[in-house]
C-alpha cells in the first residue's frame, strides 16, 4: 500500500506541474523583489543490481521522484539564494533500498566595492551511501537498509582584487560536520568534523589567461577512535601551480599540478604524500558540440579498507545537439582507486549513453543507458550493473 501512495503522489505532482506550465506561467514566480524558482525532476528505471554485488544481484524497477524550489533575491551587485530539494526513490521488488534525501542550501554573494568580494554558504544535506557501495562494498545484502548520513557545512570565501584587474587572492574557510545517523553500531566510527583553509593568488599573465598558486590545508578529526588505538585523524597540506584560460571562444580549462601530504596521529599509520592534479577542458569545435575533457589524482578518507583511498580518474562528455529540441550526451569514465595501507586495488570503469528532448520551453525527457563495473584484487568486490532510464524535467 505504501508503494502505490507514492507512486499516486508521482503522478499527481507531474500532472499538477503541467497544469501550471499550460496555463502560460513564466519560468519564476515574484514574490516582491524575490523571485522563486520551483522544479520537479522525476525517473523511472530499471536497475539490474541495486547491491553492486559479484554474484547475488537484486534487480528492480525503480520510480524516483525530486521536487525541489530556489528562491533568488537580488540587490544591485548582491545576490542571495536559498535552495531545497527532496529525493525520493521507491524500489518495486526491493523496498529495504527506498530512500528520501533532502538538501537544504543557503549562499549569498556581496560586492562590497570594485575590489572586495564575499560569497557566504550554508547547507544540510540529510543524504544516504547505498547498500554495496562504500564501507558496504561486496557485503550490500548483509545490511537491511542505507547508510543515512547528515552533513552540516558551512563556508566562506574572500576576494580582494577585481577579476578585470592584473592579480587578486581569494582566501577560503569551511567546515563540514558528518555524522551516520543509522546502523549505529558500525557507521558511528565513521563520524568525523573537517575544518578546510585555502588562499590562491591569481595573476592575469595575458587576455583571458591567469596563472595561480593555491595552498589548502584541512585538519580531519573522527568523533570516535578506535579500540586498536589507530586513530584516522589527519592533517592534509596541498601546493598547487596552475593556469586558467579562455583561449578563444570555444576552449576554455583549468590545469594544476601539486603535491598533497597527509599526516596521521597515529604513529600505528604511515603518512602520505604524492603528486596531485587536475585538468578541466571545454572544447567546443563546432557551435552544436561539445566536449568536456578532465583528469585528476585525489585523496578521499577511507570507507573502512585501509588509511586512505587515492584515486586517480579520468573522464570526457560529449554533448550533441541535433537539432533545437534534442540532445545526445556520451559518457565514459575510468578510474583506479589505490586503499593505501591495504593491499586492495579497484579500477572502476562506466560509460553512458542519453537522448534528451526538450518538448517545450518547460519540459524534457531524457532516455538513457548507464553502465558501471569494478574489477577488483580482493575477492567478492568486481561487479557490473546496468541502469535503463526514463526521466522528466519540469520547470515553469
Amino acid at each position: 500500500m505504501q508503494l502505490n501512495r507514492k507512486h499516486s503522489l508521482i503522478f499527481l505532482a507531474l500532472a499538477a506541474t503541467q497544469q501550471l506550465a499550460v496555463a502560460g506561467d513564466p519560468a519564476s514566480i515574484s514574490a516582491g523583489p524575490i523571485e522563486i524558482f520551483p522544479t520537479i525532476s522525476g525517473v523511472i528505471k530499471h536497475d539490474d543490481n541495486i547491491v553492486l554485488s559479484d554474484n547475488n544481484e537484486v534487480d528492480s524497477m525503480v520510480y524516483e521522484i525530486s521536487p525541489g524550489v530556489t528562491a533568488v533575491l537580488r540587490d544591485r551587485m548582491n545576490t542571495y539564494h536559498l535552495s531545497y530539494n527532496l529525493k525520493d526513490a521507491s524500489y518495486v521488488d526491493s523496498d529495504e533500498d527506498d530512500y528520501t534525501d533532502h538538501h537544504l542550501n543557503a549562499n549569498a554573494h556581496l560586492e562590497l566595492n570594485s575590489r572586495n568580494k564575499l560569497d557566504l554558504s550554508a547547507g544540510l544535506d540529510k543524504g544516504h551511501e547505498a547498500r554495496g557501495q562504500g564501507a558496504s562494498a561486496g557485503g550490500g545484502t548483509a545490511i537491511g537498509e542505507p547508510a543515512e548520513y547528515d552533513d552540516v557545512t558551512y563556508g566562506l570565501s574572500y576576494q580582494y582584487g577585481s577579476n578585470e584587474g592584473g592579480a587578486r587572492l581569494v582566501f577560503e574557510l569551511d567546515e563540514l560536520n558528518k555524522e551516520w545517523t543509522n546502523n549505529r553500531v558500525v557507521n558511528a566510527a565513521r563520524d568525523r568534523d573537517e575544518t578546510h583553509a585555502g588562499a590562491t593568488f591569481f595573476y592575469k599573465i595575458g587576455g583571458s589567461t591567469n596563472a595561480f598558486i593555491e595552498y589548502d590545508y584541512t585538519d580531519i578529526n573522527y568523533d570516535i577512535d578506535p579500540l586498536n588505538g589507530l586513530t584516522l585523524d589527519s592533517e592534509e597540506n596541498e601546493y598547487n601551480v596552475g593556469v586558467t584560460w579562455e583561449a578563444t571562444a570555444k576552449t576554455t580549462g583549468t590545469a594544476k599540478l601539486g603535491r598533497i601530504d597527509k599526516k596521521f596521529d597515529s604513529a600505528g599509520r604511515e603518512d602520505f604524500d604524492s603528486a596531485s592534479w587536475a585538468v578541466d577542458i571545454n572544447w567546443q569545435p563546432q557551435d552544436h558540440t561539445l566536449i568536456t575533457l578532465h583528469t585528476g589524482k585525489t585523496v578521499d578518507e577511507s570507507t573502512g579498507v585501509g588509511s586512505l583511498i587515492e584515486r586517480q580518474q579520468n573522464s570526457i562528455t560529449l554533448d550533441q545537439d541535433w537539432s533545437e529540441r534534442l540532445r545526445m550526451r556520451l559518457t565514459a569514465s575510468v578510474a583506479d582507486d589505490s586503499h593505501e595501507g591495504s593491499q586492495r586495488e579497484d579500477d572502476i570503469t562506466s560509460y553512458g549513453a542519453h537522448a534528451i528532448y526538450k518538448f517545450r520551453r518547460w519540459l524534457s525527457f531524457d532516455l538513457g543507458y548507464d553502465f558501471d563495473e569494478r574489477d577488483s584484487n580482493q575477492a567478492g568486490l568486481d561487479y557490473e550493473h546496468n541502469v535503463v532510464s526514463l526521466g522528466f524535467n519540469v520547470s515553469l
